[in-house]
Parts: structure tokens; sequence; C-alpha cells
């Protein structure tokens, strides 16, 4: 809370999950931290229902734990994830991804859903528009009809593999 209020956020804290849930359907808040080890209902629980309530779905959630588990933590819709404890600069540093505001399109060329829909849902949630293609080809074609501000992009697909697609752009002189 300190180095929160220090930052100039504003602050409000509550001991347990069902608190959480509570605040954060009276108020939309800029941001959530959340302990995944709290009384009665897990951090999980929590994000999975402030993830499935249109008010909270597109929220940047922070999972704040003991755990050494971040693929769990970001699969399960967390922005991001950080072991405890936590120091001030890292805090800042992470916080400041969402303060800034971020416009533009992100093309995410990723075959596996899972993984392209935590980046569109990143992407999204500090301010991006994203759209995704499923493999090489069809990202290369997308590149083409609508030029991206960025590309996330997967190196290991099959067929037209991620190195192939930056090839591919370096030798074009319209898209290098």
């Amino acid at each position: 809370r300190r180095w929160l209020t220090r930052l100039d956020y504003n602050v409000v804290t509550v001991t347990d999950g069902d608190l959480g849930l509570s605040e954060a359907r009276k108020h939309k808040f800029d941001l959530i931290i959340l302990d995944v080890l709290m009384p009665g209902r897990s951090g999980y629980d929590v994000l999975a229902q402030l993830r499935n309530e249109e008010k909270t779905a597109d929220t940047p959630i922070i999972l704040v734990t003991v755990e050494d588990d971040r693929a769990r933590g970001l699969s399960a819709g967390a922005s991001e994830y950080v072991r405890k404890p936590i120091a001030e600069h890292q805090l800042r540093t992470m916080l400041e991804v969402y303060r800034s505001p971020a416009y533009g399109d992100v093309l995410v060329v990723e075959d596996d859903d899972d993984a392209a829909e935590l980046v569109i849902r990143c992407a999204e949630q500090v301010g991006c528009k994203a759209r995704r293609a499923i493999d090489g080809e069809e990202g290369m074609r997308m590149v083409r009809e609508q030029r991206p501000s960025a590309i996330v992009l997967d190196l290991a697909m099959p067929r037209f593999d991620g190195f192939g697609v930056m090839e591919a752009l370096r030798e074009d002189e319209q898209l290098a």
C-alpha cells in the first residue's frame, strides 16, 4: 500500500477473496494485485471469477505468491505473475506497463490456442488491438493486407515457421 501510494495510486485493500470480489464488483479498478494464498477462497478461484465477469474480464491482474508456478498463473488468466518477496523497483517496473497507454495493432502469429489467447489478452489489456494468424503463411498474408504496429511471433510452428516469417519480412523492402 505504501509503495503504491507513493506511485500516486489510489489503493483499496481487502483481506480475503470474497471481499476482493465484492470491491471489484462495486468499482472499476485500473489494476488488481491478487495474492494466491488467502483465507477462504484461493486467489485462483478469485481470478477465475474476475475473468468470468464482464466488468472485470479485461482488468489487468497481477498474481503475487510464494508459489513458483508462473505458467499456471498466466494460463489461469493473470496478466503478470510475481513471486514474493517483491521489491519496490520490481513492482514499479511492472506497473509502468499498465500506467502508460499503449495503442496500435498487434499481430500474434501462434499455432497454440492457449499461448495465442494469453498474448492477445495481454495486448488488449494495455490498450492495443490484437489479431491472430495460426501459422506463418497466414501471418504473412495478414501483414501484407494490413501492416501491424508489432508482431508477436512463435518461432517453432509447423510448415512455415517464425524464422521463415522473419526472413520473408526482411526480404520484402516494404515490410523490412
